[in-house]
């Protein structure tokens, strides 16, 4: 095993206005020494048998055919335990650590939907956890009933992605690998990468099984320094218009016919992959959709 840490200093200029995602992605991008990279935020934790998945047959035999393979890794989140939400910042981590079970096996996540579920799929505040419909875009092309019917070590094939969609994932390292963009620093900055790979050619297929899972915890300090989430509109226009471009330079940039990319989901299809997963959690523990959400 071999740990590699990269310092680099405080960017001044993005106080209140961006966090320098893209440019740490990239460091890390470019220091690592392996064939294939596995990418997650520092906030999400594994499942006990991801690496074993990822040395499986089935996706080794995938990777060997296509060089140009992004592997989905399925990714969930849990509920900030009740009695940490009211703690202050600087308790509440204790809070979490003592009061908290990491569910490390697919049998873990499906038996507790009540405070675990597939990333962005739900809000949680002091009261309830709370449906985001309009954030469906970001995860549910994962298609989370497939993958709950997918044994880890095995891999199914992902019906459609939408132009934000932003899964981690296990990629080749190399030279046709396009770097995370530096200029994201405030919205869209994994997002911006997914969408290179989608219009460099790259196909999206999922794991089964395996999969990463965000913990809860208190406001960090990039945070508190950068401050980026009281940006102005003016700020949010500015990041608009940047991705709207980077789409368009990297769209004209690319070879790949638009008949030979996986197609774009509708919003039609979200909704569907969302109700299949809640319908089979209520079956699963007999229970029915409002029990679920």
């Amino acid at each position: 095993e071999q740990l590699t840490v990269t310092c680099v200093p405080p960017f001044e200029e993005l106080r209140g206005k961006g966090f320098p995602y893209n440019y740490l992605r990239r460091v890390a991008l470019d220091a690592a020494v392996t064939s294939h990279i596995v990418y997650l935020d520092m906030d999400y934790v594994p499942s006990s048998d991801l690496e074993e998945s990822l040395y499986s047959p089935a996706v080794l035999k995938e990777w060997t055919h296509d060089n140009k393979l992004a592997m989905v890794i399925p990714a969930f989140s849990m509920n900030m335990p009740q009695q940490c939400l009211s703690k202050p910042e600087e308790e509440k981590d204790i809070c979490i650590k003592n009061n908290i079970e990491v569910p490390r096996t697919q049998h873990d996540v499906l038996a507790d939907p009540f405070s675990i579920y597939p990333s962005n799929f739900y809000s949680a505040d002091a009261e309830a956890s709370l449906l985001k419909v309009h954030m469906l875009r970001f995860q549910a092309p994962t298609d989370y009933l497939r993958w709950s019917k997918t044994e880890a070590g095995l891999i199914y094939h992902l019906d459609c992605v939408t132009e934000e969609y932003e899964p981690y994932i296990a990629v080749q390292k190399c030279q046709h690998l396009p770097p995370p963009q530096d200029q994201f620093t405030a919205g869209h900055d994994k997002v911006s990468w997914i969408r290179h790979l989608f219009f460099s050619g790259y196909n999206f297929k999922s794991l089964g099984g395996s999969f990463c899972i965000h913990l809860p915890h208190s406001r960090n300090a990039g945070e508190n320094y950068y401050d980026y989430l009281h940006r102005g509109a003016d700020e949010e226009n500015r990041v608009w218009i940047m991705k709207e471009k980077f789409e368009k330079d990297v769209g004209k940039g690319t070879s790949k016919s638009t008949s030979d990319r996986i197609p774009e989901c509708r919003k039609e299809d979200l909704k569907i992959f969302f109700n299949e997963y809640i319908d089979a959690l209520a079956v699963y523990h007999n229970a029915t959709r409002n029990d679920i959400i």
